[in-house]
C-alpha cells in the first residue's frame, strides 16, 4: 500500500477527483484516468463521501488500478463537498483499490479503518498536516475496540448500520464507543457492515442492557431481539454529530418494543418483505434490467444480421438458422422479464411467499393469451393478449399486498399444525387462483372492448381522410406501454392496413416504434445540458442498449426507464412518439414491412406511395430524430421540475375551497 500527499488549489469537488485521477495515471498507479474519474463520480452519485471536520473519503475499485494507493489531497481553500456538518472539505483521503473479490474485501477493511480513525481528533490532525511517515504509522496502529468482557450490566447496547455498511457504520460505532469511554459508561456496539455483523450482540448482552440504540439509515437486521427492551431509533449520522445527544435522548424517549401475534406470524411467513411501494418497485427493476438488456441486444443482433422482409409479415428471420436460434434466446429474456419484475416487486412487499403467485399470474397476463375470450374476433387479428410490463407492475403490487393482508389477518388464526405448509402450499395456491381470476375478469374484459372500440374508431378516422389524427393516436399508443396491449393494438392495426392500401399508417407507426428507446438514450446523453444529476450509472448503461435497440425497432429498450421513472418517461414517450408519428404522416411516409425503426429504411421498406425511395425516406429518419429529441428534452425537464405542481395549484385553488361545512356555517351566519 502506497501513500501520496497532494497540495491542491482546486475550486470544486470534480476538479479534486480529476487531479487525483490524472496524477494516478502519471505515476502509473492506474492505466486509465478517465475510468478512475468515472468510478469516483459513480460512487458520489450513490451518496456523498463527505464527512465532518473537513474530511472526505472518495474511493474507487476498478481493474485499471494496479496497486492499492491512498491519496491525501489537501485543498488550500477547501471545496463544497456535501458533508455531515455542512463545512467545506479541506482534505480528501482518496482510496484507489484494484478490482477483484479479494481486493474488494481489502477495500472494505481499509475504508472501515480510515472511517474509524477519523473519529479521533489527533488522527484528523495527522491527515491534515502530517507527513507520509506519520500517516502510515497512524494507519498501522491497532486501536482497541471499545468493548468489555464479562460485564455485569450494560448502560446501552447499540447497532450501527448504513446502506453501504462501511464508512458511516464504523464512524457511528466509533463515536458511541468513544463517548462511552469518556463518560465511564458500559456499552457494546454491533456493526452491521458490508462483510457481515461485527461484535454481534448476544442474547445475554441484550438482557444485561437497560437501553437499546439503533443508529441506522437502512432496515437493521434482527430487531426482533429487542422485544421488551427500551429502544431508540436514530439516523446513523446522529451519533457521529453528537453521541451525547443520542444517549440523552435514549434515556428520555426510548420506548418499550412490543411484538404482537401479528408480528410473529409475519416473521415466520416472511424472511424478507415490508418494503414501501417505491423500494419494492426498485427491487423489481434491479432484477428485471439484465433480462431486458440481454434480450433486446440479442434480438436486435438477430434482426440486423438475419432478418428479411416478408410481404404481409414484416421483418422475419428464416427458421432453423443460427439467427433464429439466437432470436429465440432473446425472446426468452423478454418473456422472463415480465414475471421477474412482478415476482420481485411482490417479494419485496410480502417476502418469499409472494414470489410464486406473482410470477405465475404475471407470466399468464404478460406473455400469454387468455382462453376465456376469443381475441380472433378482432379484425386485426390480435390473438395474443399481453398486458406487458405495466400489467406486470400491477400484478406485483396486487399479489404483494394480498399476501401481506393474508399475513396480517389469516396467518394469525392459522393452526400451528398447518404453519409449516402455509407459505409453500396455502398462500401460493389460493393467492395465484384469486389473482388470476381478478386479472382475467377485471382487466382482460375492459381491454377487449377498448381494443374493439379503438380499432373501429381508427378505421372511421381513416375513412374521413384524417391520417394526421390517426398518426397522433397510433404514435401515442405505440409509445405508451412499449410492447403492452395498447402498443400491440396500434402495431397490429397499422400492419393490417399495409395489404389494404394504407401503408402510410405503418409508416407513422414505424417512426413511433423507435422513438421511446432512442429518446431515453438521448435523455441520458443530454442530461448535462439540463444539469440533471438524477440519472445514475445503471441508467447510463441502459441508455447504450436503448439506443442500440432503437435502431432495429425494439421499443422495449425504453422499459427500464419507464419502470424506474414511470410518470416522466411515459409522458415524454407519448408526446415524442405521437409528434414523430404525426410528422411522418405529414410526409406521407409509407412502410411495406410490418416493423419499425431505422432498420426498415436500411432494408428498403420505407418510401413514398408504397414504393421504395431512399431519398424520401430521409424524412422518415428525420421524423424519428425529431420525436426522439423532443422525448429526451421532455424527460430531462420532467425529471428536474415537478410538472404536476401547476395542476395541483390550480386544483387546490379551484376545488380546495369547496368546503361544504364552511359554506353551511357561513350561510347560518
Amino acid at each position: 500500500m502506497k501513500i501520496k500527499v497532494l497540495d491542491l488549489t482546486c475550486k470544486t469537488r470534480d476538479e479534486v477527483l480529476e487531479t487525483i485521477s490524472k496524477d494516478a495515471l502519471k505515476n502509473k498507479f492506474s492505466t486509465r484516468s478517465k475510468s478512475l474519474l468515472e468510478a469516483f463520480k459513480a460512487r458520489e452519485e450513490t451518496g456523498t463521501t463527505g464527512f465532518e471536520n473537513g474530511i472526505a473519503i472518495p474511493h474507487a475499485r476498478i481493474s485499471a488500478i494496479k496497486e492499492t494507493v491512498i491519496y491525501i489531497a489537501r485543498i488550500k481553500d477547501g471545496v463544497d463537498w456535501p458533508s455531515l456538518d455542512g463545512e467545506k472539505t479541506t482534505v480528501a483521503v482518496a482510496l484507489l483499490v484494484p478490482g477483484g473479490q479479494e481486493a474488494g474485501d481489502n477495500h472494505m477493511e481499509l475504508l472501515s479503518k480510515i472511517a474509524s480513525k477519523l473519529m479521533h481528533k489527533e488522527n484528523v490532525d495527522i491527515f491534515k498536516r502530517g507527513t507520509v511517515k506519520e500517516i502510515k504509522k497512524m494507519l498501522d496502529k491497532n486501536e482497541e475496540v471499545g468493548q468489555e468482557e464479562n460485564v455485569d450490566k450494560y448502560d446501552f447496547v447499540c447497532i450501527s448500520t448504513c446502506p453501504t455498511g462501511v464508512a458511516h457504520t464504523n464512524m457511528a460505532a466509533e463515536a458511541m464507543e468513544k463517548w462511552a469511554k469518556e463518560n465511564n459508561k458500559k456499552i457494546k456496539v454491533e456493526r452491521q457492515g458490508a462483510t457481515g455483523p461485527v461484535n454481534q450482540l448476544t442474547e445475554d448482552d441484550i438482557k444485561k442492557a437497560k437501553y437499546v440504540v439503533v443508529a441506522s439509515s437502512r432496515p437493521a437486521d434482527g430487531l426482533e431481539r429487542f422485544n421488551g427492551k427500551k429502544v431508540l431509533h436514530v439516523p446513523v449520522a446522529a451519533p457521529i454529530k453528537s453521541a451525547q445527544k443520542v444517549f440523552n435522548k435514549a434515556v428520555n424517549e426510548a420506548k418499550i418494543q412490543k411484538e404482537s401475534r401479528r408480528d410473529t406470524a409475519k416473521r415466520t411467513i416472511s424472511a424478507t418483505g415490508g418494503a414501501k411501494p417505491m423500494a419494492a418497485l426498485m427491487n423489481g427493476i434491479s432484477y428485471m434490467i439484465p433480462f431486458v438488456v440481454v434480450a433486446g441486444i440479442l434480438v436486435a443482433i438477430s434482426l440486423a444480421a438475419g432478418g428479411n422482409v416478408v410481404k404481409g409479415q414484416g421483418l422475419q428471420i428464416p427458421p432453423h438458422t443460427f439467427w433464429s436460434a439466437l432470436s429465440s434466446v432473446g425472446g426468452a429474456g423478454f418473456q422472463l422479464m415480465i414475471p421477474i419484475l412482478a415476482g420481485f416487486i411482490a417479494s419485496a412487499i410480502a417476502g418469499r411467499s409472494a414470489i410464486a403467485p406473482a410470477m405465475i399470474v404475471a407470466y399468464v397476463v404478460g406473455n400469454g393469451s387468455d382462453t376465456f375470450f376469443n381475441w380472433q374476433e378482432m379484425q386485426f387479428g390480435m390473438d395474443d393478449a399481453k398486458l406487458g410490463f405495466l400489467g406486470s407492475i400491477f400484478v406485483g403490487f396486487f399479489v404483494g399486498y394480498i399476501v401481506k393482508t393474508w399475513q396480517n389477518t389469516i396467518s394469525i388464526k392459522m393452526p400451528k399444525a398447518l404453519k409449516p405448509v402455509e407459505p409453500i402450499l396455502f398462500i401460493p395456491i389460493l393467492v395465484t387462483f384469486f389473482s388470476w381470476l381478478v386479472f382475467s375478469f377485471f382487466l382482460y374484459v375492459p381491454i377487449y372492448y377498448i381494443a374493439l372500440g379503438i380499432n373501429n374508431g381508427l378505421e372511421k378516422l381513416l375513412e374521413l381522410d384524417l391520417l394526421f389524427l390517426v398518426a397522433l393516436i397510433v404514435g401515442a399508443m405505440i409509445a405508451f406501454d412499449m410492447g403492452g396491449p395498447f402498443n400491440k393494438l396500434a402495431f397490429l392495426f397499422a400492419g393490417g392496413l399495409i395489404t389494404s392500401g394504407h401503408p402510410e399508417v405503418m409508416g407513422a407507426a414505424a417512426a413511433a416504434i423507435a422513438i421511446p428507446p432512442m429518446g431515453m438514450g438521448l435523455a441520458v446523453v443530454m442530461a448535462k445540458l439540463f444539469k440533471n444529476k438524477k440519472f445514475d450509472s445503471t441508467d447510463k448503461g441502459n441508455s447504450v442498449s436503448a439506443l442500440f435497440m432503437s435502431i432495429v425497432g425494439i421499443t422495449e429498450g425504453a422499459i427500464p426507464f419507464a419502470v424506474k421513472y414511470p410518470k416522466q418517461a411515459i409522458a415524454a414517450n407519448v408526446i415524442g412518439g405521437s409528434i414523430g408519428a404525426a410528422m411522418a404522416s405529414l410526409f406521407l411516409i409509407t412502410d411495406n414491412a410490418m416493423h419499425g425503426g431505422p432498420i426498415v429504411y436500411l432494408i428498403g421498406a420505407i418510401g413514398k406511395d408504397g414504393v421504395t425511395n431512399y431519398l424520401w425516406g430521409l424524412l422518415f429518419l428525420l421524423s424519428i430524430l425529431v420525436g426522439a429529441i423532443i422525448t429526451a428534452v421532455l424527460m430531462n425537464v420532467f425529471m428536474i421540475f415537478d410538472v404536476a405542481k401547476p395542476f395541483r395549484y390550480v386544483y387546490q385553488k379551484s376545488f380546495g375551497k369547496l368546503n361544504f361545512k364552511k359554506s353551511t356555517k357561513n350561510k347560518s351566519k
